[in-house]
């Protein structure tokens, strides 16, 4: 067979094998394919995979025309799997030096093939191998194996961590929202990407405080997402220390200053919502929250500059107060810098008079129909930042 085809037809194998998050399982499907799809034309009768324990590789599984003892370990040793681990494959046959025949002997094999996987050699890879063989090009469809099963290793493992990552960050998302002195309230996140820089908190500070924040880091992805994170810890560490609102976000912005770069940034808003109406609240060059009162509608602005470049930043608090029917939406840039097909953002006054079209239904259904309304603007594209509203009606 010759190059090309050969690289094809591997690629078509290697392409039906799926990312696994049992990379044992992955691997043994790779092992499968490529004896039964290429196995006569390559001189490949069985396989086995090894995953490596202390000083041994342990047989995991094996496929083909392979018999080895369940309990069979390649000790690291072996001169071969000295040889494999230094060069990272090897093709080995009964007359060369490292081939121990008492080795090699339970598993009936007079020639085989074998690759290491993994970060540090974590897994090995052993073909058995029917002479006559053709050893340039085993070789190269070692190498392509070996490249393609180690992406597939990452990728897996990458994919795990991230999964990991959002688990965690969903898992400081509220879970279910108080009822708070006739309060209604609602927030939704969605991020762009698996994880994302947008976060909302509802923090019970005591019987009839509820503190409520909005944050937004200045990228999106996970590096974002453990930023906010980061913050909002902070943040919820100040308020069981009872510190006042202004002097929490000048120490947060002081530590974000010394942590991070000065192109890194954290937008924060934050407010302490009481059982009477009153609202006192801080914005740390946040998007302004949307306060809906019987007539108008104000922005929530004051406070200081984002969080992160000015170490020596100022800020101050503002106040609102709730009457029955007022309405109070914070959101992040996510929703009005979504733009359509000709360039146009969703813009807050759009999102404005959906909430005034809406403005008698509950927070739940206020929150989805800024998204609908968002998702109709936009012709329902993938969103390219992510997007955070959080309502509170009286």
């Amino acid at each position: 067979m010759d190059p090309r085809t050969l690289l094809l037809k591997l690629e078509n194998t290697l392409e039906k094998i799926e990312s696994s998050p049992a990379i044992s399982a992955m691997l043994q499907a790779i092992l499968t394919s490529i004896i039964q799809e290429l196995g006569a034309e390559l001189g490949i009768s069985g396989g086995r995979i090894y995953e490596s324990v202390e000083s041994h590789y342990m047989l995991t599984s094996q496929a083909g025309d392979s018999h080895a003892p369940e309990t069979y370990m390649l000790s690291m040793e072996y001169q071969c799997v000295q040889i494999l681990r230094k060069e990272g494959q090897i093709v080995a046959r009964e007359s060369d030096p490292c081939f121990d025949p008492k080795i090699e002997g339970p598993l009936e094999v007079s020639c085989f093939a074998a690759i290491v996987l993994g970060d540090n050699d974590e897994y090995l890879v052993s073909f058995t191998l029917t002479e006559p063989i053709d050893d340039a090009q085993v070789q190269y469809v070692l190498t392509l194996i070996r490249h393609v099963a180690n992406y597939k290793i990452k990728a897996t493992r990458l994919e795990f961590y991230i999964s990991e990552a959002r688990k965690i960050q969903m898992s400081l998302l509220p879970q279910e929202f108080p009822d708070f002195f006739g309060f209604d309230i609602y927030g939704k996140s969605v991020p762009a990407e698996i994880v994302g820089g947008d976060l909302f908190d509802l923090i019970p500070i005591s019987d009839t405080i509820l503190g409520i924040s909005v944050a937004v880091a200045s990228d999106h992805g996970l590096p974002a997402a453990l930023q906010v994170r980061d913050v909002f810890v902070g943040l919820r560490m100040g308020v069981e220390k009872e510190m006042k609102i202004v002097r929490t976000m000048q120490k947060l912005n002081h530590v974000l200053a010394q942590a991070g770069k000065s192109h890194e940034f954290i937008t924060l808003f934050y407010a302490e919502l009481e059982d009477n109406g009153n609202v006192f609240y801080c914005n740390a060059g946040h998007n302004p929250p949307l306060f809906f009162g019987l007539s108008q509608v104000h922005e929530l602005t004051r406070g200081g500059l984002i969080l992160g470049p000015y170490p020596k930043a100022k800020y101050e608090r503002g106040f609102a107060y709730f009457e029955p029917g007022n309405l109070l939406v914070m959101y992040t840039d996510g929703i009005t810098e979504s733009t359509n097909n000709v360039g146009e953002d969703f813009g807050t006054e759009r999102m404005i008079d959906c909430v005034q079209k809406h403005k008698t239904e509950t927070s739940k259904q206020i929150c989805e129909a800024i998204f609908e309304a968002c998702d109709t603007f936009t012709d329902h594209a993938k969103a390219k930042d992510d997007r955070t509203v959080v309502v509170v009606k009286r």
